[in-house]
């Protein structure tokens, strides 16, 4: 059995909590029904010894009471493990960032990098925060789609509203501020729905649909797994998304959310991350700049660190 979230190879902490959970899922799944049955026939009035009830009144494989012990405490695992996981997400996955505090002034992006700053977190930095408003809106916050997306992160308003109604804010509000806000809240939402992928192969995932729609991602998917392609790299992905414009392939039973023209979802993704790639080298640029003139000040620049830099346009 090849568990579905590490058959991309790499793993860490999340990762290996849902190999555990999803082990103890398999190993569950094939007697829970008769451990049920078994326990029901065991516990009921009319039952007898316990031990020889587990033994005979039964309808299924033999089961010791050694084999029960063991499938009840693989269920425990299985909660105590979903539990952890359940608390660890409500503390961490809206938390405010807090940034390193040697870091005293960053490189100017924009007008909004304030805002960014504010509401970036330990997922989504304010880089990254600033590189999706430039290519969504160039930073005009007057701009609106043609299909309705308004605002400095392009919301459609449908999913801006569900966004403020989770977060317990009133839906009539409309400002650049809960723009950004209900932005980096949808990011997290994505970021939860491919959260069996790794990242920074994720990040694709969560930009792609961001654009084009989760559903048009998950069909894709879909077609990529029946075909034998590797669905968990974007880099695989993207030829099947293209595939979604032909009536032969948006037909088919696995595409549940009709025909895609992936163009520009595919050209957004890329675009995205070249410019979150060129805000990061600037911004290692100059950090590495300032600390350099910080030392050079004080007269001892033995202990700064040389980083090697990408020259970029």
């Amino acid at each position: 059995m090849v568990c579905r979230c590490c058959d991309d190879g790499g793993y860490d902490g999340k990762r290996i909590s849902y190999c555990l959970q999803n082990y103890a899922i398999c190993l569950l799944t094939p007697n829970v029904s008769s451990l049920l049955f078994g326990l029901i026939r065991v516990l009921s009035p009319k039952s007898g010894n316990f031990a020889a009830n587990m033994k005979t009144e039964y309808n299924g494989p033999e089961m010791s009471v050694r084999k029960v012990a063991v499938l009840l405490a693989t269920a425990v695992l299985l909660v105590v493990l979903f539990s952890l996981r359940t608390c660890s997400c409500s503390r961490n996955r809206f938390s405010r960032f807090e940034p390193n505090h040697y870091q005293e002034s960053w490189i100017e992006i924009s007008d909004f990098d304030e805002l960014m700053r504010q509401y970036q977190d330990s997922t989504f930095d304010w880089l990254l925060l600033s590189a999706i408003a430039n290519v969504e809106s160039k930073f005009d916050t007057t701009v609106q789609s043609a299909v309705g997306a308004f605002g400095l992160m392009q919301m459609m308003p449908s999913t801006y509203k569900q966004m403020l109604r989770e977060m317990d804010i009133d839906t009539n509000q409309v400002s650049t501020e809960l723009n950004v806000k209900a932005a980096v809240r949808y990011l997290h939402v994505l970021d939860d729905q491919y959260s069996f992928i790794s990242m920074p192969e994720r990040l694709n995932y969560i930009l792609g649909s961001y654009n084009g729609g989760t559903g048009h991602v998950f069909d894709a998917m879909r077609l990529a797994r029946r075909d034998g392609i590797n669905r968990y790299k974007w880099d695989c992905i993207v030829p099947v998304l293209q595939s979604l414009g032909s009536d032969s392939v948006y037909s088919d039973t696995l595409c549940r959310n009709g025909q895609f023209l992936a163009v520009e979802t595919i050209s957004y993704v890329q675009k995205v991350q070249c410019r979150y790639n060129q805000y990061r080298k600037q911004d290692l640029m100059y950090q590495a700049t300032r600390r350099l003139c910080e030392h050079l000040k004080t007269g001892d620049a033995s202990e700064v660190e040389i980083t090697p830099l990408v020259v970029f346009d």
